[in-house]
């Protein structure tokens, strides 16, 4: 390869910053590696690799995020509506309850249709989106036993 190549090694380097020596000339060896720049479908393709694994790496906690995101916005109902919805007392339970009730009820206390005494603000400071994660995550929930 090196003896076709001809001049062609003053090009390319291997990962130390030297020219790479032809097999039999001299005492250096070939390196396992050489980079070079009259080549640059390999630079391309290592381009397109890193940057690929970069993303994947980056995507893997947001979906963690976003898994967990109806979980840690359903902990601010924990304070009336129990752990993980399971209410004791008076207070209404939600775990069980179905994702299309709780979106549907969240949409009454914003409009004011159902009469609460904190619900109206609580509900006003979500959006749409963050209600349907909350109501996804507490129908997935096992209603308590009775």
């Amino acid at each position: 390869m090196w003896a076709a190549a001809g001049n062609s090694a003053r090009h390319c380097r291997s990962y130390y910053g030297q020219a790479p020596a032809a097999p039999g000339r001299g005492s250096r060896t070939m390196p396992s590696r050489v980079f070079c720049e009259k080549d640059p479908m390999r630079h391309t393709l290592l381009t397109c690799t890193l940057t690929a694994a970069a993303l994947a790496a980056l995507a893997l906690p947001a979906a963690a995020q976003q898994s967990t995101l109806g979980r840690n916005l359903a902990a601010t109902c924990a304070n009336c509506h129990g752990t993980n919805g399971a209410a004791r007392g008076e207070m209404k339970p939600l775990a069980g309850v179905s994702a299309a009730k709780i979106v549907a009820a969240m949409n009454d206390f914003r409009s004011g249709n159902m009469p609460a005494t904190i619900m109206h603000q609580i509900a006003k400071g979500y959006t749409e989106a963050q209600v349907e994660q909350i109501a996804a995550y507490f129908a997935a929930q096992k209603p308590a036993a009775k």
